[in-house]
């Protein structure tokens, strides 16, 4: 049976056939536009053997006409009626899918951009193009420190960067790196698996009266809610035969000023940082998540854009005339959040990229905001712009990002 990794990785490998658009890149009026998109897709290509590559073409030829029209469909009958205004559904999914045909846009993000009122395609930071160009041209080294959720807490140790104190793990069944005490430490703590993506996997775990008890909203997949020590034990030993083995670490508590949107575990800021070949990072784009009630973790239950220069949430975003009803909701309680430390959380950031092995040109960072000040939970070279796009319906490429992108294209020519 295939482990959960290599069933990952199929499924990617069959979505990316079945939903990224055709292999290649309609020229368009913008020439930076272009040769990204040319080369992002070759990117996306690369990553299957050599053997394999002309039937991925081949199949992505085939297959992508019936799949953007099944999905022109569905995504227009999901989209809100009064976001639409006086647009017929009708137009909408021709239009989507004829986007889809000429440019390789998926229905899902022609909808959630609004690009029937847009001035094109070619500003917009669409699908996974940005990180199979990242993914092209990044070190080897970073990749398996982005990859290594281990490996990453490690380095920053090393390098002297704020991330959670790791107090044991596993791999197989057996401790590559034992608890201090013999065995789980009397204290909040987190499990994790050392590869993964998502936050698919992690589990929380609250010690009270003796016990370690699981977050009330978020329990294991198999349900179980309370365990004692030998019990937790056990069960990291059994988690541990996942690919690349399970990490422990402190459960982080949240900054005071955030502790009302916290739920039970602690807000989290998704920034991305940018740097050419040889100049200093940048941050890129911005968002504040917290969890919902009874959960611990942040990813997913929705989020708030952040304006770069003050990390404030950005209340106005017109994105809130959204079509599309998933993943785009402003929560009230965000509403005037100022994100506390928030120079410190840009400097953190900026500082950690710089100190990536090189070349690295986009990073995705998820910073907790805790008591303690920013602290770097992981990182990740699977970059979107999606979120803030659909947000403020302003295309990433309006911004730094493509000054960044030409200076590489220049560098890897």
């Amino acid at each position: 049976m295939p482990s959960t990794l290599t069933r990952r990785r199929i499924r990617a490998g069959l979505a990316h056939l079945i939903e990224h658009g055709f292999p290649w890149w309609a020229a368009g009026d913008d020439d930076l536009a272009a040769r990204f998109r040319a080369r992002a897709r070759r990117a996306g290509l690369e990553r299957w053997p050599a053997a394999l590559r002309p039937l991925a073409v081949l199949a992505m030829a085939a297959l992508w006409p019936a799949a953007s029209l099944r999905e022109a469909w569905r995504w227009t009958r999901w989209a809100d009626g009064a976001a639409l205004g006086t647009m017929p559904r009708r137009r909408i999914l021709i239009g989507a899918w004829g986007a889809a045909l000429r440019h390789s846009v998926h229905p899902s993000e022609y909808l959630a951009y609004r690009l029937w009122e847009s001035r094109g395609v070619h500003r917009w930071a669409l699908g996974d193009e940005l990180a199979a160009f990242n993914h092209a041209l990044i070190s080897a080294e970073a990749l398996r420190l982005a990859d290594d959720k281990a490996a990453f807490a490690r380095f920053c140790t090393e390098v002297g960067l704020p991330a959670p104190r790791t107090l044991a793990i596993f791999r197989d069944g057996a401790a590559i790196e034992p608890f201090a005490a013999g065995g789980p430490p009397a204290t909040d703590l987190v499990v994790k698996p050392c590869r993964g993506a998502s936050a698919e996997g992690v589990e929380g775990w609250f010690h009270r009266d003796g016990a370690y008890h699981a977050p009330p909203a978020e329990p294991p997949a198999d349900g179980i809610r309370r365990l004692d020590a030998e019990g937790l034990a056990r069960r990291i030993a059994r988690l541990s035969h996942r690919p690349g083995g399970v990490m422990v670490q402190e459960m982080l508590r949240p900054h005071p000023a955030l502790a009302v949107l916290a739920g039970a575990g602690v807000p989290t800021l998704r920034l991305v940082t940018g740097a050419g070949p040889d100049g200093p990072p940048v941050l890129l784009d911005a968002f504040f998540q917290a969890p919902r009630e009874g959960c611990f973790v942040s990813q997913g239950y929705g989020f708030a854009p952040l304006a770069l220069d003050s990390g404030r949430v950005q209340a106005d975003t017109p994105g809130q005339r959204r079509p599309l009803y998933a993943g785009f909701a402003l929560r009230p309680e965000f509403v005037g959040v100022a994100v506390p430390d928030w120079p410190a959380c840009v400097a953190l950031v900026n500082q950690a990229h710089a100190a990536f092995p090189r070349p690295v040109p986009f990073l995705g960072w998820d910073v907790a905001l805790t008591d303690r000040g920013p602290v770097l939970v992981e990182t990740n070279v699977a970059v979107s712009f999606y979120l803030t796009q659909a947000a403020r319906l302003v295309p990433a490429f309006e911004g730094p990002l493509a000054r960044i992108v030409e200076r590489w294209l220049a560098w890897s020519a």
